[in-house]
Formats: structure tokens, sequence, C-alpha cells
């Protein structure tokens, strides 16, 4: 009995961690903000308290500011991770020099990763796509409203391109 009950416990625990969704780098939907603050050394708690509730209520509290990623020609982001009770549910990386080669290379690189992406929409100066691959959902935005600093961004979660297709259009 006592090895049937260590065998279900295994076995509970190993679905468990085969349900988690990586969203971006070594993220994973669920984790607790000290869980990321360890994975990431230079993380830091974000005191902005005037935050809004984001996907599935939740608010970002862990920012790294100004890191630098190899995703495109080594530009810099700010990463931004949100919680809400039930752990990270996503993952925004901001560039802070947004240009239209970089969003050609970002385009380019998503795609080759995740494949045809599943929403696209091009609107004047706003430009949106979305992909979902293994449960971990991806949308790329690209707005240049103002036309002298455009804004690029990546968000990772898990579920929402599913949610979106179904519900929101």
């Amino acid at each position: 009995m006592k090895y049937l009950s260590l065998a279900l416990l295994f076995a509970t625990l190993t679905a468990s961690g085969a349900e988690r969704i990586q969203l971006w780098g070594k993220c994973f939907q669920g984790m607790s903000p000290t869980e990321v603050l360890e994975t990431y050394p230079e993380a830091v708690e974000y005191k902005d308290k005037y935050t809004f509730p984001d996907y599935k209520g939740s608010r970002c509290l862990i920012i790294i500011k100004n890191k630098l990623l190899p995703i495109d020609m080594f530009s810099r982001y700010n990463v931004r991770f949100y919680f809400n009770d039930d752990g990270l549910q996503k993952v925004s990386l901001n560039s802070l020099s947004g240009n239209t080669r970089q969003k050609e290379e970002l385009i380019r690189l998503l795609s080759e990763k995740y494949g045809k992406p599943a929403y696209e929409e091009e609107i004047a100066d706003l430009i949106r796509k979305e992909w979902e691959k293994n449960g971990t959902d991806v949308r790329f935005e690209y707005s240049n409203r103002n036309g002298d600093n455009p804004e690029i961004g990546i968000y990772y979660y898990a579920g929402r391109t599913k949610d979106f297709l179904e519900n929101e259009l």
C-alpha cells in the first residue's frame, strides 16, 4: 500500500508539472513572485501602486528594467511580470528602441518560432499578430501613432489566443 501511495503521489506531481505552460524565458504560468525573483536576479519589485488589472485580473508586480535581449540585434526591453492569485499569468517585453527594422525582424523571428499567426490585424499605424504553440500564446504589437517613437511589445500568455478568438471576435 505504501508503494501504491508513493506511485500515485509521483504520478500526480508529474502530471501537474507537465501542465505548466512556459511563458517567456525560464518563466512558467503559476510561478510566484518569489520564484520569478529567484529565476531572474536582476528583477525587482514594481513599485507603481497605480497599475490597473490586466489579463485575468493580474497586476505587474515585478520588472526587469533595460534588459539587453539577443532576440533582435540585442535591443533593450523592459520586462514586466503580471500576477494574480493563481501566480504568474503574463510576461510583457516592451522595446525601448522601437523602429521599423526591429518590427520586421521580430515578426520574422516570431513566425519562424511559432509558425503562421492565428490572428492578424493591421489598421493604420497598428499591427497586431498572435500565435499559439504548446499552450503558450504570444502577441506582437507595433504602434506608431505619433510617428516619432514607435512602440513595440511582445506579450506572453497561457490560453489567451483561444479565449480571444472565441470571445472577443
